[in-house]
């Protein structure tokens, strides 16, 4: 029912006549966005993507790129009444804060706690992906006077079968038969299901307490990265295979970083807590996200 409470906000948005852009559209969390919309009653609903897509009852589709030199302008001659950007914010947010600066738009943009969590990571391309995403947020920040902008923070995105991460480890799962999983403890994490982040998304759209903000979610549940592995190996049907200590320390070795490159990230990180304050989340938003359910992002 989140879409359904936000469409009810819709009278504190601006240019109401407008339609509610979704950026980055094509992707698993695009596409949960947009039901969301539609189920909540959004007359107009608007799909900008780049790659070819079939859009659904109830949805205008746009081809859309953000990388062209004039994507604010063609942006700004869809004359939306709201953006929701899912696309990649280091990409998104200099085309969005050319159109603030020049319109009143409301804005709601998908970010990644990797911003935070990864800000000192040993491996230099994490860092790089961190500083972007830190550089993009203050940019749309910078530029929402008019509009306030809203940024939410999601942690590691597991549901679909294009997410990374918990996908791509059960992929490795079906493909060896086995998941290989580190034998010592291992800090937190929390996976947040993309359903959970479209629908933070949608009710970010109409409640005023959420604009000018920056916020953190993660699901609805805190568990190691050794435990987390565990369960995709079991939803995912085969074995979990305990590597010894010797060998992921050998794997996250700064040698072994210059040879591998970003992949040696997560395991250099492995001891460290990766997680999220929900409490603006379930505060604002009146969001509890669910427990983490691997089995989910078939």
């Amino acid at each position: 029912h989140g879409a359904a409470d936000a469409r009810m906000h819709w009278t504190n948005l601006p240019m109401t006549q407008g339609p509610v852009v979704v950026l980055g559209a094509s992707s698993d969390l695009g596409q949960a966005v947009l039901r969301r919309l539609v189920e909540g009653g959004f007359d107009q609903v608007m799909a900008a993507h780049r790659a070819t897509f079939a859009a659904s009852p109830g949805v205008t589709s746009v081809r859309f790129d953000l990388a062209c030199s004039d994507a604010a302008a063609r942006l700004a001659d869809m004359r939306p009444s709201a953006i929701i950007s899912v696309a990649p914010l280091p990409v998104a947010a200099p085309v969005l804060a050319r159109l603030l600066d020049a319109q009143g738009i409301r804005v709601v943009a998908c970010s990644s706690m990797s911003a935070v969590s990864k800000i000192d990571s040993p491996v230099a391309s994490e860092r790089s992906v961190a500083s972007r995403l830190a550089q993009a947020e203050r940019a749309l920040q910078a530029s929402s006077s008019w509009s306030p902008v809203t940024i939410l923070r999601p942690t590691m995105i597991y549901g679909g079968a294009t997410n990374r991460n918990v996908a791509r480890i059960w992929s490795i799962g079906r493909q060896l038969g086995f998941v290989p999983c580190p034998s010592e403890p291992t800090g937190l994490r929390q996976p947040v299901h993309l359903e959970d982040v479209a629908e933070a998304l949608v009710r970010c759209l109409g409640i005023g307490g959420a604009r000018s903000r920056v916020i953190e979610m993660g699901g609805g549940e805190r568990i190691t990265l050794h435990g987390m592995i565990r369960r995709i190996s079991d939803a995912a049907g085969v074995r979990c295979v305990l590597v010894p200590r010797w060998v992921v320390k050998s794997l996250a070795s700064p040698l072994a970083a210059r040879l591998l490159g970003a992949q040696v990230g997560a395991l250099q990180r492995m001891h460290r807590d990766q997680i999220a304050d929900n409490g603006e989340v379930e505060r604002l938003l009146m969001i509890r996200p669910r427990a983490f359910a691997p089995e989910s992002h078939r």
